[in-house]
């Protein structure tokens, strides 16, 4: 008799080109422990899957003639241990008057970019937003990218972006100078006009930033000033300037304003634990998935429920 065997891997898709299907499958172990072998994954008997490329499952099968796993059972993994924090711990985030919320709730506005119309670069979207901000007082801003959309028409030019001077007429600059003038420069003017204001900005980039490199998972946009004589510092994002808005000294202990963190980041926030990417990931798996015997209307408790998983 045939042993049932459980192997990990990665799900693949056999052809280079079109959307994967049960037909299709491929399992793909490890370097290290199969040297990136794959194997045709047979699903047929198991009752209900849902799989997508680069999903890390292991499977319970029969492998009789070594080329094909016969699948009979599909473990997608388990969720990651929920954080726990002692009594003390919370009573401090909620209740303490110092580094505490004095018993205020906790309040967390996130929003994704672009933050342009697409006929100019005046970023008149984040200025709303930001007059809202400066009215709600919230504690945590969370922004995606793109900050500088490369799919702008404006910042298509081979030149570089195409921008508005105080005398009205188009110049060009860098991408990192677009950050810095008008992204940079709307966030301090917000502290310069509210000196009292605690609210917290995180920046999270995107593939589509001009800004930042094109890869995934995304590293955190770095702040270079690169001072150079007679001209502005090359490579500097103006962040910098935003942390020393309307304070009279240098920052010494007080706490950050802007946070640059990558893409995916988990952040956590007075032990609450969040997850975020400017990446519609939603969409790339749900485009990309083969699935079979589901419950009518699980559609999207499913796709979601992989990201936990």
């Amino acid at each position: 008799k045939q042993n049932t065997v459980t192997c990990i891997g990665r799900i693949c898709n056999e052809a280079h080109e079109g959307k994967i299907n049960s037909t299709s499958l491929l399992l793909e172990g490890s370097r290290q422990h199969s040297s990136g072998s794959r194997i045709h994954l047979d699903p047929t008997l198991i009752p209900s899957y849902s799989l997508f490329p680069g999903q890390i499952v292991a499977v319970e099968g029969i492998n009789s003639s070594g080329r094909t796993l016969q699948a009979s059972r599909l473990i997608e993994g388990a969720a990651p241990s929920l954080d726990t924090s002692l009594a003390s711990e919370l009573m401090e985030f909620q209740h303490g008057s110092i580094k505490g919320m004095n018993g205020m709730p906790l309040s967390i506005v996130a929003m994704s970019g672009p933050y342009t119309t697409k006929d100019n670069l005046e970023y008149d979207p984040l200025v709303d937003a930001i007059l809202k901000i400066s009215e709600d007082k919230p504690d945590v801003v969370i922004m995606c990218g793109p900050f500088v959309d490369v799919r702008q028409p404006l910042v298509q030019d081979e030149r570089g972006a195409i921008i508005l001077n105080e005398d009205g007429e188009k110049e060009t600059a860098t991408f990192q100078q677009v950050f810095a003038k008008k992204v940079a420069g709307i966030l301090q003017e917000l502290y310069e006009a509210n000196t009292d204001i605690k609210t917290q900005f995180v920046l999270v980039p995107s593939v589509d930033d001009a800004i930042s490199d094109s890869v995934y998972p995304q590293p955190p946009m770095v702040d270079l000033e690169v001072k150079t004589k007679g001209a502005a510092a090359f490579g500097s994002l103006g962040l910098h300037a935003v942390e020393m808005a309307g304070r009279e000294t240098s920052t010494g202990n007080r706490p950050k304003r802007v946070h640059c963190v990558s893409n995916p980041c988990t952040l956590r926030i007075n032990d609450v634990t969040i997850g975020v990417t400017s990446s519609d990931v939603l969409f790339h798996i749900s485009s990309d998935e083969t699935n079979a015997n589901l419950p009518p209307g699980s559609r999207l408790a499913r796709i979601a429920e992989h990201l936990l998983h």
